[in-house]
């Protein structure tokens, strides 16, 4: 518990992130570019606040989140809650569990890397005045609700 943690931007960026798949997902429809629907209303939902916290977009973002959500979801975090319910179980069990974890974390580190090389992965801008975020997040919720 970090009473502090509201302070931080990464806090921020989750929790916009979640708010702006659940508004977009209510008002897109599903078919079968759902999921690449969702990397994009993550990438233009990020963007003003990534802006005013950072000065600057990475222009990959969405590229790297559409490998590193899935990779997480779908094989560290599985396999590091199946290290944490065998626990009680076997210790040998879930030690290996959790190395397998590391080690897909590993190698999504060496991919992420390999995109970090990438030429043209940020556009630098500053936003300082409050009201271009809100007017920012007024048109994303527009774009969004439109089916």
């Amino acid at each position: 518990w970090d009473p502090y943690e509201p302070l931080n931007a990464s806090f921020w960026l989750s929790f916009v992130a979640v708010a702006v798949i659940i508004y977009g997902l209510t008002h897109q429809r599903t078919d079968r570019w759902h999921w690449l629907r969702i990397q994009g209303i993550v990438t233009v939902g990020l963007m003003p606040l990534t802006l005013w916290c950072f000065e600057q977009v990475s222009l990959l973002s969405c590229f790297a989140n559409a490998i590193a959500i899935p990779w997480v979801g779908f094989t560290i975090l599985p396999i590091a809650l199946l290290g944490v319910m065998t626990l009680g179980i076997s210790h040998t069990f879930s030690s290996i569990l959790f190395s397998i974890a590391d080690l897909s974390v590993y190698y999504l580190m060496v991919v992420l890397h390999l995109i970090q090389k990438l030429p043209l992965q940020v556009w630098p801008h500053t936003v300082t005045q409050p009201g271009l975020i809100a007017l920012a997040y007024g048109g994303i919720a527009l774009w969004l609700s439109k089916k």
